[in-house]
């Protein structure tokens, strides 16, 4: 018995989602041109033979836009690596551009086995593409991956296969999921990224209103970050009571600074 966690990992608009649904037989992940319409990680098992396989569907990797929005989004799909017995890097198979290598760079530190998977070779109607394509592909890249392999997720080309692959380096246990387990499952697992998501949010919403009164006030921000910081850890001591008067929070992070 084969079961494990597999991760699917890529930028936006590679089909990731597209290979996810067509992996477990089911419509759950959006599947559209629209970047990053995945923004949160979705699981979902599949026991098929004798082998349970949990795959996970995470948000497109965007390292471009320095948004604090993005960063939530790139943390979301990242800390998937590390639950990862294999990881699935979609690309598309005609580039591999400089926001694939981001990518790549941040899964060769990990131990999992790593399965390139070179999508939508249905654009290349007479196959005449792909062989050159997998040529030129640098061998600093090839080195990463455990296998590589061509599929396209939109017509189901080549999907058995990279079962197949996936299932090969899926640890060997006699544990599978039934039903109920499953259920509790996804219920804990959602519950606890959507608390992790809220926390993010609350975090982007608090710098945001900081840095908006700082400019407002001509104060630094990151000194104005340090006040709220040193009044939220006195709460968690017997100063509690000495830190509620803000000339006390402020002399504490040097008022010359503001």
């Amino acid at each position: 018995m084969s079961s494990g966690n597999i991760s699917i990992i890529g930028k936006p608009n590679v089909g990731k989602s597209t290979l996810f649904n067509m992996l477990i037989k089911k419509h759950l992940a959006g599947a559209t041109s629209k970047p990053q319409t995945t923004r949160h990680k979705i699981d979902a098992v599949l026991n098929e033979d004798d082998t349970s396989y949990l795959f996970v569907d995470t948000p497109g990797l965007n390292f471009n836009i320095k948004k604090d929005f993005n960063k939530i989004l790139n943390r979301n799909a990242l800390s998937a690596l590390f639950e990862a017995d294999v990881i699935l890097h979609v690309v598309n198979y005609f580039i591999i551009d400089k926001d694939d290598i981001k990518v790549i760079e941040n899964i060769s530190t990990t131990d999992s086995p790593k399965i390139l998977v070179l999508n939508k070779v249905d654009l290349d109607n007479k196959k005449k593409n792909l062989p050159k394509i997998l040529s030129q592909i640098p061998r600093e890249i090839t080195d990463v991956y455990n296998e590589i392999i061509p599929i396209s997720a939109k017509n189901s080309s080549n999907i058995v296969n990279l079962k197949k692959l996936i299932k090969s380096y899926l640890p060997k246990n006699n544990k599978t999921f039934n039903t109920e387990e499953v259920a509790r499952l996804k219920k804990l697992i959602q519950e606890g990224d959507q608390v992790l998501y809220e926390v993010d949010s609350l975090q982007v919403g608090l710098r945001e209103t900081v840095k908006a009164i700082a400019e407002e006030m001509d104060i630094k921000p990151a000194i104005l970050m340090k006040a709220v910081k040193v009044a939220h850890k006195a709460s968690f001591t017997d100063e509690s009571d000495k830190f509620d008067a803000l000339e006390t929070i402020l002399a504490a992070v040097g008022k010359d600074q503001l």
